[in-house]
């Protein structure tokens, strides 16, 4: 199989979830600027246009913007029917879209959770399988899914996020063993706290985690490409929460669970 690469001159089109804010436009801002068409996705669609125009006003790529509440049930292949009828071919697919919810797992209202875990993971999957058959029937193409530190371990008073997180990390991976003899590349993208409003949506600003000088959403998408490029299974934003994932598989599961509750907690 042939290096994989990023590669602009010929047009290739990304599709990014969750893309209005955060590291969904600093995944938009990035290839825009890189010369490649982008497709947008999110729920929101005043910010979405407003996000779509902020890139047009920076350069000459092609944007289109998808309007669209990724947590809704079959949201996924209503989104996938929308881009084959405009005859678009997903060269790029990234899987950002996703929210968390913090607090003891019975105070939380249960619809909250539910949309949560058809977007993390549900909607997700079912963009994967469908973008994904289209890249092996080419022989070509990319996907990053975007799961968190969270991932690797379980989180109380954040038990569903983390949860979701675990699945995104534990798929992608398998996917990208089963499709390594091809010319399609999975990627997992497993980023630490990042000021995005993530924190905000989450209701954690008041968290350990969200108390320090966080790095900034456009540095985080840096490593992630960077990741990309090299076909890289798994990827971290830092060493330093490398290094945090690595240590949170070699203690004991109790001392796992003690240091996640601590910083869950408001």
């Amino acid at each position: 199989m042939s290096k994989q690469y990023i590669d602009p001159v010929n047009q290739k089109t990304v599709l990014i979830t969750g893309a209005s804010s955060g590291l969904g436009y600093a995944f938009v801002k990035y290839f825009a600027l890189h010369g490649y068409s982008v497709v947008m996705v999110a729920n929101d669609k005043p910010k979405l246009e407003a996000a779509a125009e902020s890139i047009r006003k920076l350069c000459s790529s092609t944007i289109l913007s998808i309007s669209l509440d990724l947590s809704q049930p079959n949201s996924a292949r209503v989104l996938y029917d929308l881009i084959r009828k405009k005859d678009v071919c997903i060269d790029i697919l990234i899987n950002n879209a996703g929210f968390g919810s913090a607090g003891a797992f019975s105070e939380i209202d249960y619809t909250k959770e539910e949309d949560e875990m058809t977007l993390n993971m549900i909607t997700l999957t079912l963009l994967t399988k469908l973008f994904l058959v289209d890249m092996l029937k080419r022989d070509s193409g990319m996907i990053l899914n975007i799961a968190s530190l969270a991932a690797t371990t379980p989180g109380p008073f954040m038990a569903v996020y983390y949860a979701t997180k675990a699945y995104v990390l534990h798929f992608s991976e398998a996917l990208s063993e089963e499709v390594k003899n091809t010319g399609v590349t999975v990627s997992v993208f497993c980023p630490g706290p990042t000021k995005t409003n993530f924190a905000a949506t989450a209701g954690v600003t008041k968290s350990k985690l969200f108390s320090r000088d966080l790095p900034n959403a456009d540095m985080a998408v840096k490593t992630a490409i960077k990741g990309l490029i090299k076909s890289k299974r798994t990827i971290f934003d830092n060493s330093r929460n490398h290094a945090m994932a690595i240590m949170l598989r070699f203690i004991s599961k109790k001392s796992a669970l003690k240091i996640t509750s601590r910083v869950n907690r408001s």
